[in-house]
């Protein structure tokens, strides 16, 4: 059963939107949507995006002060996400990678640097814009 289906109040009627959006969105975008089941404050919102990702079912786009659904059905472990942005149609790809991981925790390992917060955002055309523009 997936973790999602277990929630309630806040946290499933946030998911819910992220689900139903398809695209990145921001905590007040989803403030709005949410209004109607009567959850009104950005607090709120804010909490239950923060369970979202502590559960591994959103993440948290930087660049773009938005927020998606995680697109896999396990959690990420010993892998790096790099997120591929695309600057026409807003579509997030998430890619995981263990060559990433294993860098970074070489760092953390050999180094003694402490990650704090890992975000890794490329930024582009995703395939179905680069073709119709013409280009690859």
């Amino acid at each position: 059963m997936a973790k999602h289906t277990l929630m309630k109040g806040p946290n499933k009627a946030v998911c819910d939107v992220l689900t139903q959006s398809g695209r990145p969105l921001g905590a007040y975008e989803i403030l709005e949507r949410v209004k109607v089941k009567g959850f009104n404050g950005p607090p709120t919102i804010y909490r239950a995006l923060d369970k979202l990702i502590k559960l591994g079912i959103a993440h948290r786009i930087a660049s773009k002060h938005a927020y998606v659904l995680c697109n896999h059905e396990k959690p990420h472990e010993h892998e790096s996400i790099i997120f591929a942005i695309c600057n026409d149609c807003d579509n997030v790809d998430e890619i995981p990678n263990k060559a990433l991981y294993n860098t970074l925790h070489d760092a953390k390992t050999n180094k003694g640097f402490r990650i704090e917060n890992e975000v890794v955002e490329v930024m582009g055309l995703c395939k179905s814009c680069s073709e119709q523009k013409g280009a690859c």
